[in-house]
């Protein structure tokens, strides 16, 4: 289950996307601009709609990451042991390793 969670950061908001509660992607700043640039609490909201979205979207077994990639980077960006995840919670980190990437366009952020 994708779910979206808006938090207040420095002079803007970001948001986090949570794949089966867990944190997954967390972006303070509008993505694939360039600088750091901030975002409003709606723009905030619009891009963590259009990532679940792409999310979705992007059901192919055709393009892959690694497994033990996807691990590191959510254990290492939210501090996670992985012994603490369930059984359930890796198999689904498993099959989400062979989902597509659902990065945005520079074009799609600033239509938001």
């Amino acid at each position: 289950m994708l779910e979206k969670e808006i938090y207040r950061h420095n002079d803007g908001y970001g948001y986090i996307i949570k794949i089966d509660g867990i944190p997954a992607i967390k972006q303070p700043h509008k993505p694939a601009v360039s600088g750091l640039q901030s975002m409003t609490e709606e723009q905030a909201n619009k891009l963590a709609d259009l990532v679940i979205a792409k999310l979705n979207d992007k059901r192919t077994e055709t393009e892959t990451i690694d497994y033990n990639t996807l691990m590191s980077k959510i254990i290492k960006d939210n501090k996670i042991d992985e012994s603490a995840l369930s059984a359930e919670e890796l198999a689904r980190l498993r099959e989400l390793a062979k989902k597509e990437n659902p990065a945005l366009s520079a074009e799609e952020v600033n239509s938001v």
